[in-house]
């Protein structure tokens, strides 16, 4: 089992605004890129489901 501090922070430089999708039993975040401002970037990240 792994805990909190085990974690990294994948999502950073997605805006505070985004969008998530279940996409053939994964999921993907859509947004859009904020390490620059007034980006024009999109950012896409993929996820396999939550661990139980």
């Amino acid at each position: 089992m792994y805990g909190e501090t085990e974690g990294n922070d994948t999502t950073a430089g997605n805006a505070n605004e985004y969008s998530v999708t279940p996409h053939k039993g994964n999921f993907i975040l859509v947004s859009q890129d904020s390490t620059e401002a007034f980006s024009g970037k999109i950012r896409m990240l993929k996820a396999g489901p939550p661990c139980v």
